[in-house]
């Protein structure tokens, strides 16, 4: 069963601006008012709404990844990936301290320059790996479409004694 991270509350710090993701901003039962509404933009264009929670699962399975499942449950690990995740959410905040739009490469980008900056230098490069491995499943995916989109076989109509009329595929 693996450990559910334990974030800090950015809104904790004094030195730190209020945040709640969409959903808490959006509930009806909200007490605090987020200082704007944050949003990520995906890679298909997608707007989604910002959760600091998809951060630190992310750097969580970074350092499962270099360390194991067992070490990366672990409450000094668990700290480490509070803490980064935290700095991340921050320097977005500071970004566009009114609430905006990040796209997901930005947040991607931030959280390897954390680990590096926090001498996770392992971790970083396991986190960059997978990001190229994806990048490249993501490519591969796209070519595969584009190529059946390409011989897709349309629309073609014969007669007995001729040959196919249209001698091109219709698009439908």
């Amino acid at each position: 069963m693996q450990a559910k991270p334990k974030l800090l509350n950015p809104s904790d710090s004094p030195s730190t601006p209020e945040f709640k993701t969409t959903q808490e901003a959006l509930s009806p039962n909200s007490t605090v008012q987020a200082p704007g509404l944050y949003r990520v933009i995906r890679r298909n264009g997608e707007l989604t709404g910002f959760d600091q929670n998809k951060i630190a699962v992310a750097v969580t399975k970074a350092f499962q990844a270099v360390e194991g499942s067992d070490k990366a449950a672990s409450e000094p690990i668990q700290r480490v990936v509070s803490d980064i995740t935290n700095n991340v959410v921050q320097t977005l905040i500071r970004r566009k301290p009114g609430g905006g739009s990040f796209y997901i490469e930005e947040i991607q980008d931030q959280v390897e320059l954390r680990l590096v900056r926090a001498s996770h230098y392992e971790v970083a490069r396991a986190y960059m790996l997978y990001r190229e491995t994806r990048a490249k499943i993501r490519a591969q995916r796209s070519q595969d479409h584009a190529q059946q989109a390409t011989f897709s076989p349309g629309l073609r109509i014969t007669r007995a004694e001729e040959d196919c009329f249209p001698p091109y595929p219709v698009l439908t």
